[in-house]
C-alpha cells in the first residue's frame, strides 16, 4: 500500500528491521510517497542472505533517486515507478547484484527487476539492483542497457533461454558450458548460434531433445540453476 510519510515519521516502524527512514533517499524531501510491501520485501533479503539491504550509495552516501523521486531531485520520467513510491534501488553489502536479481525473481510482490552496471565479465561485481511493486513482471538492465534486452529471466526462477535472448543467467550458461567444452562463444549474455549450438550439444549428449533452447529440463541436466 502506497502512503505518505513526513520526515517527522522517518523513525516508525514499517517491519521488525525497517522503518520509514531505511527507505528516505533524498534527505531535502519534506514527504514521501512509499509502497510498505517494499519493507516487507526487505525483510525478505535480509533474511535469506543474512545482512540487511540499504539504499544504493555512492561515496559513501545514499544516492538521492534510489527511493522516491519527485521535482526536487528527479527531471526524468514521470511515469517511473519511483515518482509513484513504488521503487528503490538498493544493495546488501558482500552479496552480487546477479544474486541479488535472481532472488528477486522467487517474489511474487516484485513487478520490476533491473539488473543495473551489469556488463560481461562481471557477474560477481558487488552493485544495486532495482526492485519495484508494479503488478506485471518485468525485467531489464543486461550489459548496462535500460530496456529492449530482451531477457526471459534473470536465471532465478525457470524459464526459456533461445535464440536471441540476453540475459547475466545466459552468460552463466555459456561460462559453465565453455568450461565443459561445449563452444558457446564468448560469455557475452547473448543467446546467438553458437550458444544455441552448445546447448543442442549438450542436449544430444544427454538424451535430450537437441532444439537448442535451455530450459528446465535441461538444466536439470546441466545442474546450473537447479530450477
Amino acid at each position: 500500500m502506497v502512503q505518505k510519510f513526513t520526515s517527522s515519521q522517518k523513525g516508525e516502524k514499517l517491519t521488525e528491521h525497517f522503518t520509514v527512514g531505511d527507505f528516505w533517499a533524498c534527505e531535502r524531501h519534506s514527504e514521501i510517497k512509499l509502497d510498505t510491501v517494499l519493507a516487507g520485501i526487505f525483510e525478505k533479503f535480509y533474511a535469506y542472505f543474512g545482512a540487511r539491504p540499504h539504499l544504493r550509495t555512492a561515496n559513501g552516501k545514499v544516492v538521492e533517486t534510489a527511493g522516491y523521486r519527485d521535482s526536487i531531485n528527479w527531471n526524468g520520467s514521470r511515469t517511473s515507478q519511483h515518482c509513484y513510491g513504488k521503487a528503490v534501488d538498493f544493495a546488501i553489502d558482500g552479496v552480487s547484484a546477479y544474486n541479488l536479481a535472481k532472488f528477486a525473481e522467487t517474489l511474487p510482490e516484485i513487478g520490476g527487476i533491473g539488473l543495473y552496471l551489469a556488463k560481461s565479465g562481471e557477474l560477481g561485481k558487488k552493485t544495486h539492483i532495482h526492485v519495484d511493486t508494479r503488478i506485471k513482471r518485468t525485467l531489464w538492465g543486461w550489459n548496462n542497457q535500460t530496456s529492449g534486452t530482451n531477457t526471459p529471466g534473470h536465471g532465478g526462477i525457470a524459464c526459456t533461454f533461445k535464440l536471441g535472448n540476453r540475459s547475466a543467467g545466459i552468460e552463466a550458461l555459456q561460462r559453465r558450458l565453455n568450461t565443459m567444452g561445449y563452444k558457446a562463444g564468448a560469455p557475452d549474455g547473448v543467446y546467438g548460434a553458437n550458444t544455441k549450438a552448445a546447448v543442442a550439444a549438450f542436449q544430444k549428449a544427454n538424451s535430450l531433445s537437441a532444439d537448442g533452447k535451455f530450459g528446465r529440463d535441461t538444466d536439470k541436466k546441466l545442474r546450473l540453476f537447479n530450477w
